[in-house]
């Protein structure tokens, strides 16, 4: 596994959420996020997009499950239009693992991530979730991140 460790910046985002079971729901509102920012001139080769799935679904209810994306603003700007709420990416000490950007590369990571977190000799930060990045320039090359806040 491609794994290193990173401190992300705390930055704004534009942020649109759901509640109810993981799964295809959280591809379209993806795609509705990206839509919106094509639409708003937001999208370029250093945007990045973020995920993140905040309940586990193993003891979560799944129709209790929260799922926001955000999209990274540019210092200053506000979302333009009702459907977006601002918010902010805390920021902090991540360990990133880059995967295929698949369902079954994004599977193995995750049944990875864990031992490879141990084996680096770093613990997981349960105060902060997990974040799934998917900056411009990896999308292009088929890939995504998923980063672990660390302690």
């Amino acid at each position: 596994m491609n794994l290193h460790l990173e401190t992300i910046p705390p930055c704004p985002v534009a942020k649109m959420g759901r509640t109810g079971p993981y799964g295809a729901e959280n591809a379209a509102l993806m795609e509705k996020m990206k839509s919106w920012a094509r639409l708003h001139s937001l999208m370029g080769a250093d945007s990045v997009l973020y995920a993140i799935a905040w309940d586990n679904p193993q003891t979560t209810q799944p129709e209790d499950c929260r799922y926001d994306v955000c999209l990274v603003l540019p210092q200053g700007l506000l979302p333009p239009d009702g459907d977006m709420t601002l918010g902010r990416i805390a920021g902090g000490r991540y360990a990133v693992a880059v995967l295929p950007h698949t369902p079954e590369g994004v599977a193995e990571g995750w049944d990875q991530l864990f031992p490879a977190l141990s084996q680096l000799g770093v613990q997981p930060d349960p105060s902060r979730p997990i974040l799934e990045r998917y900056a411009a320039r990896m999308i292009q090359s088929h890939q995504c991140e998923l980063c672990v806040p660390i302690l």
